[in-house]
């Protein structure tokens, strides 16, 4: 909507008033989006105008044979602005813009420099995928892991949401990238991973940040080194037999792990056999697969691992070093 006022009816150069629509308008941050593809996101423009509401103003203002003055040129949307209406419609129209600042060759020359001659949009590699997955082959030696997160990516994140000495948790440690980056941060860590590769992955990785890895984000926080971390495992119940049931290769092997869920052995407790496990089902000439899959229904797998709660029962106490037992006190209570 256009609106003069009755002053204005004759004025040789009239201004105008008017209300955009939102979606002709654009944002800053659609604006700083649009520059991130041309450029990169090493502009340090905070604030860009969006190429919409600059080509939705000239449109109602030239003739296709205008000059526009832009004396604040800033990062060039005004001068992309008239080069994408010229090309949509065959217009002749020119600009002149005027900056004085450093970044006038750098930032606004090169993107119109760029929008002449068909920019490729520029990739964000910071948070880019692939460089994960090529930072974590060069510290390992080798491709170790299928889709690790860049670093770049966990900066931004723990940037937004933590400050230095935030503790920073993850229950799916996967490669580390997570723990590495808190590090680096100056932040505190607990990572929880089941799968194996935690002791070839994970764990040497962390190792290495120690050791002051120059990859992912080290040069930009200036990562010299140093820290440590507590590696530990949770101690098995169920789980110990789970995993022989899981290897057994023949039905003599069930037979075996069987007799020690019910009767234990020197250093593991017997089994907690489910509830609704039905023993006289147990029948060996079924076979070895139907034997297995029934092992593995009798096991609880709400026991699969022992809980700090059962630390002071008796039977647990004897299964596990002083050493364990003190470490686990000092780090669920803060004793000494």
């Amino acid at each position: 909507m256009l609106k003069y006022y009755k002053h204005e009816e004759n004025n040789e150069l009239s201004p105008f008033y008017c209300h955009i629509p939102k979606e002709a308008s654009g944002t800053a941050e659609s604006g700083k989006k649009l520059l991130n593809a041309i450029l990169g996101n090493q502009h340090n423009f905070d604030t860009v105008k969006p190429l919409e509401i600059v080509k939705y103003i000239l449109n109602r203002c030239l003739s296709k044979e205008s000059i526009v003055l832009d004396s604040f040129a800033g990062s060039g949307t005004t001068a992309h602005a008239v080069l994408d209406m010229n090309k949509a419609d065959g217009g002749n129209r020119k600009f002149i813009c005027i900056e004085m600042m450093d970044y006038a060759d750098t930032i606004t020359a090169e993107r119109v420099k760029r929008v002449i001659n068909g920019y490729k949009a520029e990739e964000d590699k910071e948070v880019n995928s692939e460089r994960g997955t090529l930072h974590l082959k060069e510290l390992m030696g080798a491709k170790v892991f299928a889709f690790p997160k860049p670093e770049g990516t966990l900066k931004r994140i723990i940037e937004i949401a933590t400050n230095e000495g935030d503790l920073v948790l993850d229950f799916f440690m996967g490669s580390a990238t997570t723990q590495a980056v808190a590090m680096k941060m100056n932040r505190r860590f607990i990572g929880i991973e089941q799968m194996d590769y935690i002791s070839t992955v994970s764990v040497p990785r962390l190792q290495k940040v120690i050791e002051g890895e120059q990859g992912g984000i080290s040069k930009d926080v200036n990562w010299q080194g140093g820290g440590s971390f507590v590696y530990t495992e949770l101690m098995p119940k169920n789980m110990g037999y789970l995993q022989d049931i899981i290897h057994a290769k023949t039905l003599d092997d069930l037979k075996v792990v069987y007799n020690r869920m019910l009767e234990g052995t020197d250093t593991m407790e017997p089994a907690d056999i489910s509830f609704r496990a039905d023993l006289s089902k147990i029948d060996w000439l079924q076979g070895f697969d139907e034997n297995k899959r029934l092992l593995v229904k009798l096991l609880d797998k709400n026991g699969l691992y022992y809980n700090y709660s059962e630390i002071d029962d008796k039977n647990v106490r004897d299964l596990i070093s002083d050493e364990d037992y003190t470490f686990n006190k000092n780090f669920y209570e803060g004793g000494d």
